[in-house]
């Protein structure tokens, strides 16, 4: 390895940065290169070479503008991500990297020579494209160009102002986009990550791994009732409690930035506030896996209510076998209606969800008080 490419990768592991990475066609030996100088485990998470087109298939789904593209390029670079953030440690920054790649093989073929390296970080996507003039050089010579690529387009990505040189000749044509969000909330509704963590102090964690009490709600405002459920359900959970919004709703409009600011400012300095674009419980369990969700008794009707998934008991199945496969379940309080209390005893819930709903007595907790009633008065 040449002297430029080590000094370049002994400052990217010496960063807080971890990765995985993902390559086909070209770009290995990036991936071996990271790996031979000292303080590799510091960056990489897991490397892939997804060869065939069933593997990358896997990862990609259809390729719509086929395998070596830059939309397959950017999805394989966001598989990535999402893979690293599901390896990686809590505070670690996190990036997805993908190559994808044509080169000069032993046939002939009709096609350009070029490559697509794609980054996707927390706050940002890019993607070079890299047009490589056939018969300019060897297989390997390609192959190590493209590597090339790979290990600066990390380093750029981390240090925007590192000057890092490749030899891409006046022959080859390079072209690079990138999008960019300026805070964790636009990059939730932008869809660049699937949800953040805000913690007690205010310090924001995305796509962090969580794994305890939830108590989802639109929050709007917290009141008294959701602290003290919340309190009594860490009680009973002997877990940790964090409160969940969700930016998305199965039958409003989206939550702007601004608001979904203004609803976690509310527990700062007093609990930590998970926000997610996933409006349904199945979805909340596949970013929450072995969960405990804090529900109240209306909520409660709903999840096992065939009415409320179009009278269809298969989708209910189906969306129940989720959140069970999924290691999470429910602590379900009740509330006063017409002067009487309803609790989960009130529900009908299929025999073999049973088990995944745990009720609260009305001995143990009971609040009346609503968000909407506090809103009306003004309080």
């Amino acid at each position: 390895m040449n002297l430029p490419p080590r000094n370049t990768i002994e400052k990217i592991h010496a960063t807080d940065t971890m990765m995985v990475l993902s390559v086909t066609g070209a770009g290995s030996s990036a991936i071996n290169w990271l790996l031979s100088v000292s303080g590799a485990s510091r960056t990489v998470l897991e490397a892939l070479i997804p060869y065939s087109s069933t593997s990358l298939m896997e990862m990609t789904g259809i390729q719509t503008q086929g395998a070596v593209s830059e939309v397959t390029a950017t999805k394989m670079a966001k598989w990535s991500y999402f893979r690293a953030s599901h390896l990686r440690e809590l505070t670690k920054e996190i990036l997805g990297v993908s190559c994808t790649a044509a080169i000069s093989t032993d046939r002939e073929r009709k096609g350009d020579n070029k490559a697509y390296v794609s980054i996707w970080g927390s706050s940002a996507t890019s993607c070079a494209h890299l047009h490589m003039k056939k018969g300019l050089r060897t297989r390997q010579q390609e192959e190590t160009l493209v590597s090339e690529l790979i290990i600066a387009e990390i380093a750029d990505f981390i240090f925007p102002n590192l000057s890092i040189k490749t030899r891409i000749s006046d022959e080859d044509i390079l072209k690079r986009t990138k999008k960019e969000f300026s805070s964790p909330f636009d990059a939730l509704i932008g869809e660049q990550i699937r949800s953040f963590l805000v913690t007690e102090s205010g310090e924001m964690l995305q796509d962090a791994k969580f794994s305890g009490g939830i108590l989802s709600g639109s929050f709007n405002p917290v009141h008294r009732g959701h602290i003290e459920l919340a309190n009594k359900a860490s009680q009973i959970l002997d877990r940790e409690i964090a409160f969940e919004i969700s930016a998305a709703n199965v039958d409003k409009p989206p939550l702007e930035s601004a608001e979904i600011q203004e609803r976690t400012t509310q527990f700062k300095g007093k609990a930590n506030v998970l926000v997610s674009m996933a409006p349904l419980f199945s979805q909340k369990s596949a970013l929450y896996p072995n969960s405990s969700f804090v529900i109240g008794y209306d909520t409660a009707r709903r999840l096992v209510d065939p009415k409320y998934y179009g009278n269809n008991k298969k989708v209910l199945f189906a969306s129940l076998q989720e959140i069970k496969s999924n290691n999470c379940n429910f602590l379900v309080a009740g509330r006063v209606d017409n002067g009487s209390f309803k609790g989960l005893d009130e529900l009908e819930v299929p025999s073999p969800f049973k088990d995944m709903l745990i009720g609260i007595p009305e001995t143990t907790f009971r609040v009346d008080q609503s968000s909407s009633e506090i809103r009306n008065k003004g309080d």
